[in-house]
């Protein structure tokens, strides 16, 4: 353990090392924000007296460089007074944004900078796509999306999740062009679903619903990623019911818009889900099973899944099939 780690785990904060980069995180209600920001305070200094040992290992604390984020709603942040830390006498005052990761946080967390960011990144790449969508083929044109923007749009999703439609639609927009430069047509000329189906792509919000239902699933059958495995709870009936052993998740209550889009709370929603549909594709997966029988089983789990959550009914039925089908191929 270095002096570095031995420092922030005695001050009970928690932190992240990366190779060139330490990040410190800090709670506290809006009523503690004096005593709580005075021991990050403190702390920064303690970590700027190991000077010596930062100089031994070729490294520097550069001050100056650091970035601090206050995040919380509007309202919890217009009650702290003084929201000012000091780093080794050096003000730092709270930020805009800052980067994490390739992740652009800003202080109300609706990730309005970070989407900018991903648009402007994508339609780049959507333009340069346009002029040599000519010389290409269907098949390469759809590698060079995937590559090149849908791996944007994918990156980190999850964090999305519970955002208004304002801010998913603008996502939405990106994709809807892309599909239209790789089938080579126009908004005027073809509908964007019958695209989207044709490429066997997911919308947006669904592309957001199905990652976190895939992380869900890992967490409750692997019990990875650890740092999620630690927000979820499963669910313990206090006497044989027919829902024990199904792997449900105890839903937290959380009242507020921003904590109802943690994975702690929306893990419990989409797990279910994930669970029956995965279930089916395993246990199809594991031998040779001809179409008809493919078809019942799919029909059966989006009949169970059309009576749990209307809003996923079309991920499900449009993509999903073809989905499985892929699964059983593989393995046949």
């Amino acid at each position: 353990m270095t002096p570095l780690s031995y420092l922030l785990t005695e001050s009970s904060l928690q932190f992240h090392f990366y190779a060139d980069d330490t990040q410190i995180y800090l709670s506290f209600s809006s009523t503690d924000s004096n005593v709580a920001l005075e021991k990050l305070t403190s702390i920064l200094d303690q970590v700027y007296s190991w000077t010596s040992w930062f100089c031994a290992n070729r490294l520097v604390v550069n001050p100056s460089k650091a970035e601090y984020l206050l995040i919380g709603t509007t309202q919890q942040r217009s009650k702290i007074t003084n929201s000012s830390i000091f780093f080794k006498n050096v003000p730092l005052t709270p930020t805009d944004s800052a980067r994490n990761l390739g992740v652009i946080f800003d202080s109300k967390l609706d990730f309005t900078s970070h989407i900018s960011s991903i648009c402007r990144f994508s339609f780049y790449h959507i333009r340069q796509l346009r002029q040599i969508r000519h010389s290409l083929d269907r098949n390469s044109a759809i590698v060079l999306a995937n590559a090149l923007v849908h791996s944007k749009l994918d990156y980190c999703n999850a964090l999305l999740n519970g955002l208004p439609n304002t801010s998913i639609v603008r996502l939405q927009h990106v994709q809807n062009s892309l599909a239209r430069v790789v089938c080579n047509t126009t908004k005027f000329r073809s509908h964007t679903l019958t695209l989207l189906k044709s490429l066997h792509w997911l919308p947006i919000p669904e592309r957001i619903q199905f990652k976190i239902a895939s992380l869900t699933f890992k967490v409750i059958h692997f019990g990875k990623p650890s740092y999620l495995a630690e927000l979820i709870t499963s669910y313990q009936p206090s006497r044989n019911l027919r829902s024990s052993g199904t792997n449900l998740l105890c839903v937290p209550d959380i009242r507020s818009e921003i904590g109802r889009r943690s994975f702690s709370y929306s893990a419990p929603k989409y797990g279910i889900l994930c669970h029956q549909i995965l279930g089916h594709v395993h246990v199809l997966a594991l031998s040779r099973v001809s179409l008809k029988l493919i078809s019942s089983h799919l029909r059966s789990a989006c009949t169970d899944l059309l009576a749990l959550d209307n809003g996923l009914a079309l991920f499900w039925t449009r993509f999903l099939f073809s989905f499985c089908f892929c699964r059983c191929v593989l393995v046949v």
